[in-house]
């Protein structure tokens, strides 16, 4: 969302001169004179490879690697034991919303709720509210079943088996790394 912002550029007709060295193509607009800078193209593209490399890496993380293990890690690391249990209500939560939703909406389709627009829209309102209900129930229900576990503020966890690092996946995540830090490197120096 933030390359347009990084790629355009904006200046008064009278500063064009100051700005004309980094204008990739331009439009007069009044007083004003709107550009595509260069230097704000290669950022964005610069931020867009980042982004894109950032979001597969978390996704090859998150799809490859249980939840439980991922909450085990990110504890031994000090993370903040509030913000470990909102994202293990969160991951079980999404499962319960996603059921019930396709539950409401079955349910929905069966009855032919949407035939038409306005029976959809009555029908979409119905499980919204429907949603809402039932999502408020399933919390209720997980305070109470933690309340009578004797919840003490910190949600456990069992783990069966202790992580031991293999000596040939820690040199190959050393070399990986190292071939990475070198290329960017070379990527800056061209």
């Amino acid at each position: 969302m933030s390359l347009p912002a990084l790629s355009l550029g904006i200046a008064l007709q009278s500063n064009l001169i100051n700005v004309s060295a980094d204008v990739q193509r331009g439009l007069s607009v009044g007083d004003f004179y709107l550009y595509l800078s260069k230097e704000g193209i290669k950022q964005g593209i610069t931020l867009l490879t980042r982004a894109i490399a950032l979001t597969s890496s978390l996704y090859f993380i998150l799809l490859t690697i249980p939840l439980a293990e991922t909450l085990q890690l990110l504890r031994k690391i000090g993370f903040p034991p509030l913000i470990l249990e909102l994202l293990i209500l969160m991951y079980r939560f999404i499962f319960l919303l996603t059921d019930t939703v396709l539950e409401l909406l079955d349910a929905q389709n069966s009855r032919n709720g949407y035939i038409n627009w306005k029976t959809s829209m009555r029908s979409l309102s119905l499980v919204i509210s429907q949603l809402l209900r039932r999502s408020l129930d399933n919390y209720r229900q997980i305070s109470l079943g933690l309340a009578s576990r004797g919840f003490q503020g910190q949600l456990e966890f069992w783990h069966s088996t202790r992580y031991c690092s293999s000596l040939r996946y820690s040199l190959e995540a050393i070399a990986g790394s190292l071939f990475l830090l070198i290329s960017l490197g070379y990527y800056y120096l061209c």
